[in-house]
Order: structure tokens, then C-alpha cells, then sequence
């Protein structure tokens, strides 16, 4: 293994047909064994460097610009003897998702695989397949399956995880906690992210399954297509999860259009019981000098009287009609 100061990380081992050993990976040289299987994983945060040491295999450059850009739509291409497609791994964290491109070199005895940044993923099943090569990858076909495999299944926690967190937040909306809506919104921004990543591993592996990368045997085909299925159930989860969270956003508006109205009519119930009042003050408060009520013994406790009587019968009125 060949490390720099700056992240740079280079892992060999080759499997001669009965077991694997490391080899030497050196950022400026690197000796690939005829034969056999062998597997490089590199690790490259800094773009040159990563480019340096891909040159080294005769790659082309558009393969390599593809590996170390974070930009590209993964696809399989073909070049020559090589052939160049990508994946998206994603990490766990507290509250959030990662997702760390993993790009994939693939030649009839020589795999090739590039990260950004360290990923747990890659870097597990490689000290794994030291240990059962023939397990896990007895050729590149079954190597990359193995791979692809254990990157699509991380995804499977990932999605049950966001799943619970819409359960939950399902039952908070019915309640009318009003921050739901932005949790509601980060959730779907969540399975965006997912749904784009495993649509597009989905897509890889469906080219792969047409004939784009022919190194797949018969004998690999079904466990290509197994993990295509498992990606494209992510993918139709996601896509279920996201429409559940749109009906709970239309819910949650719902509601809290139903509130504000029953608020405004509460609101206008009160004020046309106050209206009413106020008519009563309004017209023995004018000051016209022939108004018959004005001299009544008892016209101050009469206007109180109707006063009350009208908006006692208002109120009455609105809570039978439900307003109030």
C-alpha cells in the first residue's frame, strides 16, 4: 500500500487462481503481473496526482477525467480493451446522507477502482477479498458484482431509515406541529438525492446486462441482475416515499387552511355581533335634537337590554351554525 501526506492511497493484490497477495503500489510506478486477477484501489483527493497514476495503466483520458470528476452522469463506456463506468456509494451520517463516487477501470485481468475520498465500502470488501478471493471474486465479472453488490445493499438502511423518519413525521403533520413542513421538505430533498444515485446505478447495470461491458458471463448474469433488481426496488421506494411525502405535505396545508378558516370565521362571528352593537350606539349616539328615546326614563337600560338580547342571539345563532 502507497500512501501520501496529501490522502493519496494506493492498495494492490493480485489472485493467482488459489489465493491473493498485496502488491507494491507506487504513486510513480506500478507493475500489474500478467495473469491472474488483479485489483488496484486508489484513493486520489487531488485531481493531478490521481491523473498521474491512472496515465500510468494507458486509460483513456476521457476515462480518466470521468473517474476523478464528481459531474459526470454514470454510464458504461468502452474503451479499447477498457472498460470505464462509475457508482455512487453513500455513508450514514446522524442526519444526513454522503455519497462518495466510486469509478470502475475493468480489463479482462485487471480492476481498477478510483474514490475521492476514503470509502468504507470499497475499502472493507478489498481486505474481504484478500481473504476469499474465490468467495467474492474468483474473475473481474464476480469481482465487480461483489462491488456493485455491497454498494447497492447500503443503500437498503439508508432508504428503511428515511422510511421510518416519514412514518413519524406522518403522524406529527395529523397533530398539526407546524415544523413538519420544513422536516417534510428535507426528507424529500433526501430521497431526491438517493433516487439519483441508485437510478443511475440502475442504468449502469442495465447497460452492463445488454452487452456494453461483453466480459459478463453467462454464468454471472443472474447476479448482475439480481443487483439490478435490488437498485431499481431502491429506486421505486424512493420514489413511493416521495409521494407519500407529498400527500403529507398536501395534508399538512390542509390543515392548516382549515385552521385559519375556522379562524376567520370565529373572527367575522365576533365581529358582526360587535357590529351589531355598535349599530345600536351608533344611532342613539347621534346628535339630532328631536329623538323621542333620548327623554325615555329607562332608554339607557332599554338600549343595553337590546344591545345584549341581539348579540346573545347572534352568538346563539353562530354556534349553532358551528362558526363559533
Amino acid at each position: 500500500m502507497a500512501e501520501h501526506s496529501n490522502g493519496f492511497e494506493a492498495r494492490a493484490a493480485r489472485f493467482d487462481g488459489r489465493r491473493t497477495r498485496a502488491l507494491e503500489a507506487d504513486p510513480d510506478s506500478v507493475a500489474v503481473p500478467d495473469g491472474g486477477l488483479t485489483w488496484v484501489h486508489v484513493v486520489t483527493p487531488d485531481r493531478a496526482e490521481g491523473a498521474a497514476f491512472l496515465q500510468q495503466f494507458g486509460f483513456h483520458p476521457l476515462a480518466i477525467e470521468d473517474a476523478l470528476s464528481e459531474n459526470e452522469r454514470p454510464t458504461v463506456r468502452r474503451y479499447g480493451e477498457a472498460t470505464f463506468f462509475s457508482a455512487a456509494a453513500v455513508i450514514q451520517d446522524p442526519d444526513d446522507e454522503r455519497f462518495h463516487e466510486v469509478g470502475f477501470f475493468a480489463l479482462p485481468h485487471l480492476i481498477v477502482t478510483v474514490v475521492k475520498a476514503p470509502c468504507s465500502c470499497v475499502a472493507h470488501l478489498f481486505d474481504r477479498w484478500m481473504a476469499e478471493p474465490k468467495r467474492l471474486g474468483k474473475n473481474p465479472a464476480f469481482l465487480v458484482h461483489s462491488i456493485l453488490d455491497a454498494i447497492v445493499d447500503d443503500y437498503f438502511p439508508a432508504a428503511d431509515r428515511l422510511e421510518d423518519h416519514i412514518d413519524e413525521l406522518e403522524e406529527r403533520v395529523y397533530v398539526g406541529q407546524a415544523e413538519a413542513l420544513a422536516e417534510a421538505l428535507g426528507l424529500k430533498r433526501r430521497l431526491l438525492r438517493i433516487r439519483r444515485r441508485t437510478s443511475a446505478i440502475r442504468d449502469v447495470l442495465n447497460g452492463m446486462l445488454r452487452g456494453d461491458w461483453p466480459e459478463i458471463s453467462v454464468e454471472a448474469r443472474p447476479y448482475y441482475q439480481d443487483v439490478y433488481d435490488h437498485a431499481l426496488r431502491i429506486t421505486e421506494n424512493a420514489d413511493l416515499n416521495r409521494d407519500i411525502l407529498s400527500t403529507i405535505l398536501d395534508t399538512h396545508l390542509s390543515l392548516i387552511s382549515n385552521n385559519l378558516n375556522n379562524i376567520m370565521k370565529k373572527m367575522a362571528a365576533i365581529a358582526t355581533i360587535l357590529m351589531s352593537v355598535s349599530f345600536f350606539a351608533g344611532v342613539w349616539g347621534m346628535n339630532f335634537e328631536h329623538m323621542p328615546e333620548l327623554k325615555w326614563p329607562i332608554g339607557y337600560f332599554f338600549a343595553l337590554g337590546l344591545m345584549v338580547v341581539v348579540a346573545l342571539a347572534e352568538y346563539l345563532g353562530f354556534r349553532r351554525s358551528g362558526w363559533l
